[in-house]
């Protein structure tokens, strides 16, 4: 059974990892780890990611989107069980000159402490406009 606590700090510790020290986490996610974007308002980016290396895809292309400005930090993480972490995280980002922050939900599944899938949920009538100098900060 996986302590819900190292569950917890591992999750933690991915945003200072994303998007470019993915690699650097391999062995704490399963082969066939599965990344869920569902986000109707970006559908060139929505959709299932496979492996370490399809989470990897997912954020070289949001930083395409984002001219690499996207940003994450974890407000709360909550073990659900033994299997899950809930994450209410806070993305901010600049598209097409608009520079925001949102709420998001991301609720991971983990299997003898590695990353087995993840849905990451963003707010979609949460948005909270930033200046772009906040957001380069």
């Amino acid at each position: 059974m996986t302590d819900p606590q190292a569950n917890i700090a591992l999750v933690e510790q991915l945003p200072a990892l994303v998007p470019d020290r993915l690699e650097e986490a391999r062995d704490h996610f399963s082969d066939d780890f599965v990344w869920h974007y569902i986000n109707p308002e970006l559908p060139q980016i929505q959709g299932d990611y496979k492996g370490l290396d399809g989470l990897k895809t997912f954020f070289q292309k949001l930083g395409e989107l984002t001219n690499d400005t996207f940003s994450v930090q974890i407000q709360k993480a909550h073990a659900v069980g033994h299997e899950f972490v809930m994450v209410h995280a806070c993305p901010s980002m600049t598209i097409d000159g608009n520079a925001f922050e949102t709420d998001a939900v991301v609720v991971w599944r983990m299997v003898d402490q590695r990353f087995q899938e993840a849905w990451d949920i963003p707010g979609l009538n949460s948005l909270h406009p930033q200046s772009i100098e906040r957001v380069a900060e």
